[in-house]
């Protein structure tokens, strides 16, 4: 018998609700900042290098910032989100962590990583290699590498209807499994003692998703 596999969609929702997250509010934050990152790879490619030390302060503090974000510690302005999306645009490591995030996503629908290229044929019924394709398409190729819409249905051999299913489920699931991984490294290092403790209760909101933007 084989074996059933959600949905994307399901997926998105249930780690959400798992999270205690809205999906809409996943959605938008990480569109806004797949949207930056597309945008400005390019001008991010000239950032001074950092040390490997520098590297590690960068990430906390970015990390930091995203998960107050989240959890709505503060009201944050359309400039300080902005200014911490170009710091994640513009990091050393983010290409990197946004790979990773695909393959996670491919995983959790298609019960596989794979590094061949995207099949119309074979990978028809494969969601979770439809979203990395999409997702690297619209927005991680970078500015000059990006195709529209129609490009990249046209391409993948999907109808309109289905691409406009897969692309904003897969822009959720990016954000919600990045706020995942956030979440979990931000809790070992403050087991470890490598970043400071802030003034309210961090650990007792991550670990019990008692989050006021939900």
């Amino acid at each position: 018998m084989r074996r059933r596999y959600i949905s994307a969609h399901d997926l998105a929702i249930e780690i959400c609700r798992r999270e205690h997250l809205s999906y809409k509010r996943v959605k938008d934050l990480a569109e806004r900042l797949l949207l930056r990152y597309s945008q400005g790879l390019e001008d991010a490619n000239n950032r001074e290098t950092l040390s490997p030390e520098e590297i590690k302060k960068e990430k906390q503090n970015i990390r930091r910032r995203y998960i107050e974000i989240i959890l709505g510690i503060r009201e944050f302005s359309e400039k300080e989100y902005a200014d911490f999306a170009w710091d994640v645009v513009s990091s050393s490591w983010f290409k990197e962590k946004a790979a990773m995030i695909l393959d996670m996503i491919e995983e959790r629908l298609d019960r596989r990583i794979t590094q061949q290229p995207y099949d119309p044929e074979k990978d028809r019924l494969n969601q979770g290699i439809q979203i990395k394709h999409i997702l690297r398409n619209a927005f991680l190729n970078g500015k000059n590498r990006i195709m529209d819409d129609e490009a990249i249905y046209t391409d993948m051999q999907i109808s309109r209807a289905t691409y406009g299913r897969r692309k904003p489920e897969g822009i959720v699931l990016f954000g919600i499994l990045m706020w995942r991984y956030a979440k979990k490294r931000e809790l070992e290092d403050l087991e470890k003692g490598e970043v400071e403790e802030p003034e309210y209760d961090i650990r007792a909101l991550l670990e019990q998703g008692n989050y006021s933007c939900v």
